[in-house]
């Protein structure tokens, strides 16, 4: 499991930096503004101006806080897609095939909605904020959210994941652990750098524990493995029943080994 977990790592980087898509083109953004002539946020800006709240998600979020990944269909959160979509008709987008982008998660993918434009070349895609997480308020003043907003949802997503689905969903959570890795090399331009045990201060509680892992070790090997990802979820519902208190792990004193890690989950069962 450990050898097919690091395997799908390399592959789903792989989508991240320089993979074309069949969906639509990509695009390398700088800042929050895409260079070219098409206004990439046209349809966020639109869904805005017509009141219905939204924030831009995934793939954009990372590069607009300076990532060197690229993006391609535009991923918007809404509060209910059905009423954002119609709005977005109104304004010369169609529904089009169901997105596809966690295709081998068909139970995620369908509560998403694509729609295009005749004379853009970007989709746009609806989720539920509920379904990420993420509170989405109406009286949002930006529709990027602040990166520990997006640190905080992609976490929660994760040890959300039920341990029989991190096996049986093993490439939509790791997916989503390839999200969280992409964060770790960026710095807050409100809090600093992310990879570091200060931030944790800007996460929730009980997403410390897996915050102080990420930093001590290597993101792309160590946390989205599936024995650790069973220790973190325990962890996480122990810091909410209050029986653990998360702190930094001390200079010199090593995470509990995978080998560990098995012992300790045959032990709960």
């Amino acid at each position: 499991m450990a050898a097919r977990t690091l395997i799908l790592l390399k592959y789903l980087k792989g989508l991240f930096k320089g993979r074309k898509s069949l969906r639509s083109p990509s695009r390398r953004l700088f800042g929050f503004e895409e260079t070219g002539s098409e206004d990439r946020y046209a349809a966020s800006t639109f869904l805005k101006t017509n009141g219905i709240a939204n924030v831009i998600w995934l793939e954009d979020v990372l590069a607009h806080y300076g990532s060197d990944t690229q993006a391609w269909d535009l991923n918007l959160l809404v509060q209910n897609t059905l009423s954002a979509a119609e709005v977005l008709q109104n304004s010369g987008y169609n529904l089009c095939t169901p997105c596809d982008r966690f295709s081998d998660d068909p139970g995620f993918c369908g509560k998403s909605l694509q729609l295009s434009h005749p004379s853009r070349d970007t989709k746009v895609v609806l989720y539920c904020a509920n379904d990420w997480y993420f509170e989405l308020e109406p009286t949002m003043q930006s529709t990027m959210p602040l990166l520990n907003q997006f640190i905080d949802a992609l976490m929660e997503m994760w040890l959300n994941i039920s341990l029989r689905d991190y096996v049986e969903r093993i490439r939509f959570a790791l997916h989503i652990a390839v999200l969280l890795r992409y964060c770790y090399y960026l710095t807050d331009p409100n809090h600093g750098p992310v990879k570091s045990t200060e931030y944790a201060s800007n996460l929730r509680k009980e997403h410390r524990e897996l915050h102080y892992d990420i930093v001590a070790g290597d993101p792309q090997k160590y946390f989205a493995q599936t024995e650790r990802h069973r220790h973190h979820v325990r962890r996480y519902t122990e810091i909410k029943n209050g029986e653990f208190d998360p702190q930094p792990y001390k200079k010199g004193v090593y995470k509990p080994e995978l080998a560990a890690l098995h012992e300790e989950s045959q032990s709960s069962k």
